[in-house]
């Protein structure tokens, strides 16, 4: 077993296993513990990238802004990767370091830059669109989220955020109709008929959103909600 090995021979001072390691503490809330394997790692294995984007994350975990951008510095100066999930958490790390920082601009503009390089990637596009709804530039993410599904139009994942984010901008009909192609093909999906009831209601389709709401009472975790939209429909 592992624990017989490492009582032999004390610690393995290998990049792989530092990796592998540094991933399993990091469910457990041990980001100190993870950084400082992931660090060895990118000691080891100065060249492979992922151990490095790994700690800048698992220094945003601990909100550590200036080692996490200390770490996009060498990775950008190395060279960044060039598969789209890495490219992807170089672009979480980097804007989330930066904004952390209180350098919001420059955040925008690196995103800005960076999705332009970078959009033919569809995990790029998913992180720009996530960061923009975390800083609330639901016009830009809806944009962002229409070109995803550009490319894949029948991804039920994508239909949600872009009704959620249609919502948030007051766009009632359009949400409405964005859940609708969502529940056609997933019919059980509480979340997507709540949001639906929602935006019913608020385009003032009360015949529809009270049908929804009546649905939502079948289900305990959204009854209480549905109660009180079914209230205001009626």
């Amino acid at each position: 077993s592992w624990g017989e090995i490492l009582n032999a021979n004390g610690p393995v001072d290998e990049p792989t296993f530092l990796f592998q390691a540094a991933q399993v503490l990091l469910p457990g809330g041990n980001y100190r513990q993870a950084a400082g394997d992931f660090a060895r790692c990118g000691e080891l294995a100065p060249d492979w990238a992922a151990p490095k984007l790994w700690l800048a994350l698992s220094s945003i975990d601990r909100r550590d802004f200036v080692s996490a951008l200390d770490v996009t510095d060498r990775i950008q100066a190395s060279g960044p990767p060039q598969d789209g999930a890495g490219l992807a958490q170089l672009l979480m790390s980097r804007t989330t370091a930066l904004q952390g920082l209180g350098r919001t601009n420059e955040a925008a503009g690196y995103l800005e830059s960076f999705l332009s390089q970078h959009r033919d990637h569809a995990d790029v596009l998913s992180a720009a669109a996530e960061l923009l709804e975390q800083n609330g530039q639901s016009k830009k993410e809806l944009a962002v989220l229409d070109e995803l599904l550009s490319r894949e139009p029948h991804d039920l994942g994508l239909l949600a955020r872009k009704g959620r984010c249609e919502l948030r901008l007051s766009r009632f009909d359009a949400a409405s109709a964005t859940l609708t192609r969502l529940l056609s093909r997933d019919p059980a999906n509480a979340d997507a008929r709540r949001y639906r009831a929602t935006a019913l209601l608020e385009a003032g389709q009360l015949e529809a959103a009270r049908d929804d709401y009546q649905e939502l009472l079948k289900k305990g975790p959204y009854a209480q909600n549905a109660r009180f939209g079914l209230g205001a429909a009626i």
